[in-house]
């Protein structure tokens, strides 16, 4: 078995040199001056363990005495709603509003060009027609014979309208008996029409109108022009003469 060396310290008091307790120790006095020597700090110091905290346990609620009543709000409550614009609309609702604007600028547009041209087809027949039935009705209304002065003012009056035939009804009272006096014979001829203005139903002309007379008053046959300037319009029965104005 291997013996430890003994430290210096205590070989020291093991020997006879050793002070004895009566004659080599030191008075009380010194021995409670001389001061101990600290401890030298350890150079690695030793890491204790910390204790692990046991979990608590989960604090069960109270049991309440009585239950506790609902919350009753003295008036119902009742929320406003706002209606909120829904502005996700699918794609294909746009698509659908285009091409619904789309045919309807194409319809109104094939409207306008149909009514453009009918009312360029309405004015072409207005030129046509009513200008040819100006022409009768201006040689109709202007000439008259005493022998059947009757029978020519009814053929007449069918060729008017409106306000027009009013006023040639109350002038033709004036001129039958006055025809029949002196045996007057009035002959209408048109040389010259042209139109001045027409649209679908409707056409005012300028005519240039010779009137020979013939009466016991003059000699032989007078011939006398005028120009007249007549409106016609389109009715049911046909063009007629609506107004009669001498320049």
């Amino acid at each position: 078995m291997t013996r430890r060396p003994v430290p210096r310290a205590l070989r020291r008091a093991t020997h006879h040199d050793a002070p004895t307790a009566q004659h080599d120790a030191p008075p009380v006095a010194e021995q409670a001056a001389v001061e101990p020597t600290p401890l030298r700090p350890s150079p690695r110091p030793r890491l204790r363990p910390t204790p692990i905290a046991e979990p608590a346990e989960s604090a069960e609620p109270a049991e309440s005495a009585e239950p506790a009543e609902p919350f009753e709000p003295a008036e119902p409550f009742e929320p406003e709603l706002t209606a909120v614009p829904d502005f996700a609309e699918p794609s294909f609702s746009w698509r659908v509003a285009a091409l619904a604007v789309a045919v309807t600028l194409l319809t109104v547009a094939g409207g306008w060009l149909f009514w453009l041209d009918h009312q360029a087809a309405g004015a072409d027949d207005a030129r046509r027609d009513g200008l040819a039935a100006s022409i009768t009705a201006a040689e109709t209304i202007l000439s008259y014979d005493h022998r059947r002065i009757d029978a020519d003012i009814a053929a007449a009056t069918k060729l008017t309208t409106g306000q027009f035939r009013k006023d040639y009804a109350d002038t033709s009272k004036t001129v039958a008996p006055v025809a029949k006096e002196y045996k007057a014979v009035v002959k209408a001829t048109v040389k010259a029409s042209s139109v001045v203005s027409a649209e679908p139903g409707r056409v005012v002309t300028l005519l240039f109108v010779d009137q020979a007379t013939q009466s016991t008053r003059v000699q032989g046959t007078k011939v006398d022009q005028a120009r007249v300037r007549i409106t016609m319009v389109e009715t049911g029965a046909g063009w007629r003469a609506e107004k009669i104005e001498a320049l």
